[in-house]
């Protein structure tokens, strides 16, 4: 047993053994840095740092066939009473592959130009599709609604059976069933909980559903429960999540999408936030190239071909005080509230402009050849290979 106090003394002499090993193996010729650097750096105090990247998810049908019950949506905060939220123009249900997956699918890859300013897709199969989902569902601050428009009229006999079908969900509390024929696109919330915001994204509807009542009525739900009082005696009819910012973020030149957050009161924060996320598919609009110095160097260029491409976004912001019209939001281009009010006033008074209605059948048609031209054969093989 080596007595306590000659424990210093040992370790003096490992170390300078050690010293005089490297010293030697440098006299032998060319070995490689990267071991001498690692044999010195052993002769100091090493620092700890056991973290392990997650391995890359695989593409697979990760829960095509998972019932409602049995899917979590591991989401960082409490869900909306009955999980849904609505407008007599909308309605948003958590997306569960199982249910909303494969309407979904067939909506994007009829109208793959939605997709151009999108940092997702396109995607090459419904399994790619489903991966995506599974990628988002493991984050815990993202949560991704499906978006039903409840504008759309169909015939009386098939529209009563299911009104009927809602009635029950009202009385049990369940999720009911609508036609898949309503889903409209997806939108969610990527949060950052201890920083106490939230940025909307994705907000992506199919081209039927556009310029029309359906994305003002989701951003107004989406905006009224981030900043709603979590609080049951806060005076709203659900309890929010009682964050203090919303986010929006665009690609730098979609001036459409910049606009539209305008409109709804967002700040123009920053117009060009330089390589602010990066873009993997090489068809997105505006995707920015590696820079030369990147590509000069072998290795790093490798590393990041595999990262994507990158991004130029705008960022616009929303305040819980440009909600409310507390005032100290900042004021700039764009605007809070108008008025005496916030934006909340602003966007509750465009939703109550009403709902567009208009027949299914108007609607669902051109719908329906899109989708058997554009998507058939890859819907087929996918059925095909399972």
């Amino acid at each position: 047993m080596i007595a306590y106090d000659a424990v210093p003394q040992l370790a003096m002499i490992l170390t300078a053994l050690r010293a005089r090993l490297i010293d030697d193996l440098r006299s032998f010729g060319p070995f490689p840095s990267r071991w001498l650097r690692t044999a010195a750096s052993s002769s100091r105090m090493p620092y700890l740092n056991s973290y392990t990247p997650a391995p890359p998810l695989e593409r697979a049908d990760w829960h095509a066939a998972t019932p409602l019950e049995a899917y979590d949506l591991n989401f960082a905060f409490d869900l909306p009473p009955r999980s849904r939220l609505e407008t007599d123009g909308v309605r948003l249900k958590p997306v569960i592959p199982s249910h909303h997956a494969r309407q979904l699918y067939r909506l994007f890859s009829a109208y793959p130009d939605t997709l151009r300013y999108m940092p997702y897709g396109p995607f090459a199969d419904f399994d790619s599709f489903l991966t995506f989902f599974e990628d988002r569902r493991r984050r815990s601050n993202c949560l991704m609604f499906a978006v039903y428009d409840l504008g759309l009229e169909f015939d009386t006999q098939v529209q009563g059976a299911e009104e009927e079908e809602e009635e029950e969900e009202t009385a049990e509390g369940g999720l009911g069933s609508l036609r898949p024929e309503r889903i409209a696109g997806v939108v969610g919330l990527i949060t950052t909980p201890d920083f106490r915001m939230a940025e909307l994204g994705p907000l992506h509807l199919a081209d039927p559903f556009q310029r029309t009542h359906v994305m003002t009525h989701s951003i107004w739900l989406l905006l009224d429960w981030i900043f709603a009082s979590p609080s049951p005696s806060g005076g709203n009819s659900i309890p929010g999540l009682g964050l203090r910012r919303a986010q929006w973020g665009a690609h730098a030149s979609n001036l459409g999408s910049i606009e539209a957050a305008q409109r709804i009161g967002f700040q123009l924060e920053t117009v060009h936030a330089a390589w602010e996320r990066p873009l993997k598919s090489p068809t997105k609009a505006g995707k920015v190239e590696l820079p030369e110095f990147v590509r000069d160097d072998p290795g790093w260029y490798e590393r990041e071909r595999e990262i994507g491409y990158g991004r130029h976004s705008a960022m616009l912001g929303m305040s819980w005080e440009d909600w409310y019209g507390g005032g100290g939001g900042g004021g700039g281009g764009g605007g809070g509230g108008g008025g005496g009010g916030g934006a909340k006033d602003r966007v509750r008074a465009m939703v109550r402009r009403g709902v567009v209605r208009r027949k299914a059948s108007e609607v669902l048609p051109n719908l329906s050849s899109e989708i058997s031209s554009s998507s058939a054969r890859a819907l087929r093989d996918d059925d095909e290979a399972r």
